[in-house]
């Protein structure tokens, strides 16, 4: 078994099954963010960190059973192993995601709860809302750089046991 060391947060996709994935630089504050009390029509994560942090979030019930659609594969198993039944996955990429819900999701339909990280590689919000959506995003994780990579990923390197 190959170990890949990870700074970047995400394991590589071809490479879960193949190796042992390593975090080396950084760590996920989950918030406690505020949900809004109206209802939606669907919930959207572009990854792991927001669906623990819904899954753990004290009025989890509120959405449990509503359609999440998720940026990719991984995503969404994590979301239906947290209990989220309705889970979909676009397909892999932050277009794909934003494609789906413009396919599948009505803008008159009620609004979209996009639970995001404090920072985003994209606007999601943005473009959904170009398209008449109402979308609120709520921040529930924060991306930190670790002082010092992991023991393990700096033992990995140390040894050269290292591919990626």
């Amino acid at each position: 078994m190959k170990t890949v060391v990870n700074a970047l947060g995400k394991a590589p996709r071809d490479s879960l099954d193949a190796h042992e994935i390593l975090d080396a630089g950084t760590r996920h504050g989950l918030q406690a963010a505020e949900l809004p009390q109206r209802p939606f029509q669907a919930v959207l994560v572009t990854s792991g960190n927001a669906v623990r942090a819904l899954s753990a979030h004290r009025r989890r019930e509120a959405l449990i059973d509503v359609p999440l659609l998720a940026v990719g594969d991984h995503t969404a198993h994590e979301a239906e192993q947290a209990g989220f039944a309705k889970a979909r996955s676009a397909g892999g990429a932050f277009e794909d995601l934003a494609a789906l819900a413009a396919a599948e999701l009505d803008p008159g339909a009620g609004p979209l709860l996009y639970a995001a990280g404090e920072v985003r590689s994209g606007d999601l919000a943005g473009r959904l809302a170009g398209l008449g959506f109402d979308v609120e995003t709520i921040v529930t994780y924060r991306a930190e750089a670790r002082p010092r990579l992991a023991h393990a990923a700096a033992e990995a390197l140390r040894r050269n046991q290292v591919d990626g």
